[in-house]
């Protein structure tokens, strides 16, 4: 049996319940990029209101997470901060010691390196390749190995190439400002990835217990519905 819900308007019907008014509105898609702040405030009263017939526990709850989400992204800010120069420094001490214990010299190529070789949207498959060299050794001699070479190289040409302290061909040594710049990126992206874990922890939590609402508000509304037919 229908009835009035009193706003004056259409009979309210049991196969279509109201909105609950004491719901919490879910912000639109952009509106907490936009409004930040406004969010937070809404999720820090909801926490703290001090009527729980207004609020339900799950209100509460997830309004817990998300500050809680906030509050251990900002904890680990200095932590991967500080993670991120323990990685600069320690790369920009094994550069140091390659460049005491290394060095540059001239190696002469043996063949010819492969010829340049581009896909079939004219891109190069690759910038070099290890070639078959030749270069002299600090203590005196001349060693042979391959080294890395640009493409289309004619054999005879040089090319300069890092020695390690046993004489064989090594990467080049980082410098200062790359291996402060990778230990940024290690602690940016440490903190990127929390964020990410942390804000899709909040979205699922978000949907799961909004279906964990619906499905209490229409119990709810089908007991109500029955006692009204009821009577």
């Amino acid at each position: 049996m229908a009835f009035d819900d009193g706003s004056g308007g259409r009979p309210a019907s049991p196969a279509e319940p109201p909105t609950a008014p004491h719901r919490q509105r879910t912000p639109r898609p952009g509106e907490i990029g936009r409004r930040p702040w406004r969010h937070l405030a809404t999720q820090w009263r909801t926490l703290w209101a001090p009527s729980a017939g207004l609020v339900r526990r799950s209100d509460r709850f997830e309004a817990g997470a998300v500050l809680g989400s906030l509050l251990l992204a900002v904890l680990l800010v200095p932590l991967l901060a500080g993670l991120g120069l323990a990685v600069g420094r320690n790369l920009a001490a094994d550069a140091a010691r390659q460049r005491a214990t290394g060095h540059s010299v001239s190696a002469v190529l043996l063949q010819d390196s492969p010829p340049v070789a581009v896909d079939a949207s004219g891109e190069l498959v690759a910038a070099s390749a290890r070639t078959p060299a030749r270069w002299h050794l600090t203590g005196g001699g001349t060693r042979d190995g391959l080294v890395p070479a640009d493409q289309g190289l004619r054999a005879g040409a040089r090319v300069r190439i890092w020695l390690d302290a046993s004489g064989w061909p090594a990467p080049l040594p980082l410098s200062p400002l790359r291996a402060a710049a990778t230990g940024t990126l290690v602690g940016l992206g440490g903190w990127l990835g929390a964020l990410a874990v942390l804000g899709l922890g909040c979205v699922a939590l978000h949907h799961g217990l909004d279906r964990q609402r619906a499905r209490a508000w229409a119990r709810e509304w089908a007991a109500l519905s029955a006692q009204r037919r009821g009577r």
